[in-house]
């Protein structure tokens, strides 16, 4: 793998670990600022909406930027964006700055998923996109649960300065380590436009957006889950979040090669088996050592199918690729965004302990679109694992 990955990789480790990190924070959050937790848990949807509304039209602004410089000065903004969020004296403020922060989020995620795959062969362009997600994984493997111990040891304050400080380390391995390319060919608004009309682009967008939806409806509020319905206690929730994100790293990175021999199929058995997964957690996570067993599932296939599904749309639309990415990027986001709004109305209403099978039945829907395509490839060059033609019809 180019050592450019890599660069890329480690800053999305620290982009990771800021969108991620509220919910290990979110009960400390919700007592010093005197809010609700379905209240609280609005800082993982607004960071969220900032990547799905902000994302595609930052992208655009941007797509004529030279990628190099593009992505450091993100990177800075990032810096700039957590002390920020470290420092707010209120909650108002701090889904402000969270908001900032979700906007560099968004053009740094499609532009590094862009250069990404043009520095590898077709064949390895998952492997490759799965490698910049490696980052975001091995964030929940290290960065969430280390943000939630020094959360609770010390202040929810101190992650955030924390953040800011991988995210220095990050922005000196993009200067020292990311080529400097030409900046990407001009596309027309009607050529995008028009992809949009594509209908494997909108119906992979759709199984995004369900999908990702429905496990981050019950993955927001997990810490409370795991506290109310299984019986941890809140000294644990660190160690938990670890075991998850190990799981959630080692389902990724093994589903890179299968994304791109079979890149429908596996976006289809990972869907089924994540509905299978969360459907579990309402029954067996309501003891401890069930809950251990379904959180390592879902760690691995919840989070595995991230670059499946990115591959899934990038594969749509490959000769537009940034912008591909960035339409992916605000797919995943309106599902966080929308998943922890509904989320929030459903602890609210049913209790935290109904998040799971609610989940389920969202993801099972995404399941059953994905099922629908690999039925609709049968036969064709894309079941085979072939690039989409780039001269693929648009009616």
């Amino acid at each position: 793998m180019p050592i450019a990955v890599i660069a890329l990789a480690v800053s999305m480790f620290a982009i990771g670990t800021t969108e991620f990190v509220v919910v290990g924070l979110i009960p400390d959050l919700s007592g010093s600022f005197g809010v609700s937790i379905s209240t609280a848990g609005l800082l993982v949807t607004c960071y969220a909406l900032g990547i799905a509304i902000g994302g595609p039209f930052l992208t655009a602004v941007a797509a004529r930027a030279e990628r190099k410089k593009l992505l450091v000065s993100l990177m800075a903004l990032f810096v700039v964006g957590n002390v920020l969020a470290g420092l707010a004296p209120n909650f108002g403020l701090l889904l402000v700055f969270r908001l900032l922060t979700s906007f560099t989020h968004a053009v740094f995620l499609s532009s590094s998923i862009a250069l990404g795959i043009t520095l590898v062969d077709d064949k390895h362009r998952a492997c490759a996109i799965a490698a910049i997600f490696g980052g975001l994984t091995i964030a929940l493997v290290i960065g969430v649960p280390l943000g939630t111990f020094l959360g609770n040891a010390f202040s929810w304050r101190v992650p955030f300065f924390a953040v800011a400080g991988l995210g220095a380390l990050a922005l000196a391995a993009d200067v020292l380590l990311l080529p400097a390319t030409a900046p990407p060919p001009a596309v027309a608004l009607g050529e995008q436009l028009r992809t949009l009309a594509r209908p494997r682009l909108v119906v992979a967008l759709v199984t995004i957006l369900l999908g990702f939806g429905g496990q981050i409806l019950a993955y927001t509020y997990v810490a409370p889950f795991l506290e109310k319905i299984s019986g941890f206690p809140q000294s644990s929730l660190s160690v938990l979040l670890f075991v998850f994100g190990v799981a959630a790293a080692i389902g990724n990175f093994a589903a890179g090669p299968l994304a791109d021999r079979w890149p429908v199929v596996s976006a289809a058995a990972g869907l089924s088996i994540l509905a299978l997964v969360l459907l579990a957690m309402t029954f067996a996570g309501r003891t401890e050592v069930g809950a251990v067993v379904v959180i390592v599932l879902w760690g691995a296939t919840g989070f595995g199918l991230g670059p499946v599904l990115q591959n899934l749309a990038t594969r749509a639309a490959p000769e537009i690729a940034h912008i591909t990415g960035s339409l992916a990027a605000s797919a995943f986001n309106l599902g966080i965004a929308g998943g922890s709004v509904f989320g929030g109305v459903v602890v609210s209403t049913l209790g935290v302990g109904s998040v799971t099978w609610i989940g389920a039945a969202i993801v099972a829907v995404s399941a059953l679109l994905a099922i629908g395509t690999v039925l609709k490839d049968r036969g064709t060059p894309e079941e085979a694992g072939e690039p989409a033609e780039l001269t693929e019809s648009v009616a």
